[in-house]
């Protein structure tokens, strides 16, 4: 089973759709998630173009109990407040629901120092952060590949787009890893959470 997740900042221009197509076709992704698509509204049309087939399955919708899998893409906002309410909504979400997670995206947050580069200081919110993780139960496996997800302006760095899942997939898939994979049309690069082990 392979995973992709990238914020892909605007997936309006066709250029954007080819990469994400290039990218799908590369990773042999069984489930992408993508934030920051900046669309209204996502079509199987368009599902399709970046898919490269027509078998896929694609849903908006709440996740629902009858799953055996809550699978949920994250992407959070910047601001602090804004946060913290969101890691409360997913906790409360996680009570609800019996089944194995992963919550994988872009989390706009480090969980320690060690995840910045060239910023000052560590980040307001990562002890809020590692503590929703903790609440949660959930695993954050080490990035393999790259130390940092998103790039910023003066070359700052940070770890802000992940994976996280139960202890249950470790249990069930042995080989499970995340790979961060190299940045193209995006300021943040591709996340692959992968069920083998990658060269």
């Amino acid at each position: 089973m392979r995973f992709v997740s990238w914020n892909i900042k605007g997936l309006g221009p066709v250029a954007k759709i080819e990469a994400v197509n290039r990218l799908v076709r590369k990773t042999m992704a069984n489930v992408c998630f993508l934030q920051e698509t900046k669309l209204e509204m996502v079509s199987m049309d368009l599902v399709r173009k970046f898919w490269g087939d027509d078998y896929f399955e694609f849903k908006f919708a709440a996740a629902i109990e009858r799953m055996k899998a809550v699978l949920i893409n994250v992407y959070a906002p910047n601001n602090l407040s804004d946060q913290k309410i969101l890691w409360e909504d997913l906790y409360g979400f996680r009570s609800k629901f019996s089944n194995a997670w992963i919550v994988g995206g872009d989390f706009n947050m480090v969980r320690n120092r060690s995840e910045r580069i060239i910023c000052s200081g560590i980040k307001k919110g990562s002890k809020e952060f590692g503590d929703f993780i903790d609440r949660c139960k959930l695993e954050d496996l080490p990035l393999l590949g790259k130390k940092f997800t998103w790039i910023g302006p003066d070359n700052r760095r940070s770890r802000l787009d992940r994976f996280l899942l139960e202890e249950e997939w470790l249990v069930q898939l042995k080989d499970l890893q995340q790979q961060g994979l190299n940045r193209t049309i995006s300021d943040h690069i591709l996340v692959l959470l992968v069920n083998e082990t990658i060269d």
